[in-house]
């Protein structure tokens, strides 16, 4: 649920497969290679690395110790990268049985199973029954671009529920404009890192009254 043209990591039993490889930019894991989808697989896309970049740039303030929800987490780059750099916990949300078996395999390498969890669920489905059991301060939302996920996530999340004090947001979505409010969410900004790939980031505000 990632797009095409990115680094892809692809380990089988013989090792590496050649070609594009992505790996962990930072903390931790540093430099490791994820286990990723095969070339050729366009169901199944990490986040480019610059982008990927970018975005823990501007979470590091934020990204020790706290609880992070990956949303349509692919094969869970941006979870693991998250763990690498401090977060407490991460919850992986996918449901694609290529993308679980990714996930799992990238938790069991790292050994990370303490910190995380893998959710075999369909992202909107999860939201709308988790609630308040959780408080996260980070999410981050990669649906297929265009596909409307993105937007429907925002309005379950946006009653902050499953949210903790301003939190953090982020929608990785094509070049369209996305959402300037949805509920208590607020757009602080979005930065274009491609011809197609957005990234916008809400905070979470204060309940009024």
């Amino acid at each position: 649920m990632k797009r095409a043209g990115v680094r892809l990591a692809c380990r089988r039993r013989g090792g590496i497969r050649r070609g594009r490889v992505v790996r962990v930019i930072g903390g931790a894991f540093r430099r490791s290679a994820i286990y990723g989808p095969g070339e050729g697989d366009k169901t199944i896309r990490p986040t480019h690395d610059r982008t990927r970049e970018n975005v823990f740039n501007i979470l590091a303030p934020v990204i020790e110790d706290a609880q992070v929800l990956d949303l349509f987490a692919g094969c869970g780059s941006i979870g693991i990268e998250a763990l690498s750099r401090g977060a407490r916990r991460v919850v992986f949300v996918e449901n694609s049985p290529e993308g679980l078996k990714l996930i799992r395999r990238n938790v069991e390498r790292f050994g990370v199973g303490a910190r995380c969890s893998v959710v075999s669920a369909d992202a909107g489905a999860y939201l709308k029954r988790l609630g308040e059991s959780e408080k996260f301060d980070i999410v981050y939302i990669d649906p297929p671009y265009g596909s409307g996920l993105l937007e429907a996530a925002l309005e379950i999340l946006g009653s902050g529920a499953a949210l903790g004090a301003g939190a953090v947001v982020i929608g990785e979505h094509d070049s369209a404009p996305g959402y300037e409010t949805a509920g208590r969410l607020r757009l602080k900004e979005a930065r274009k890192y491609s011809r197609r790939t957005t990234i916008s980031i809400w905070r979470l505000e204060k309940e009024e009254g």
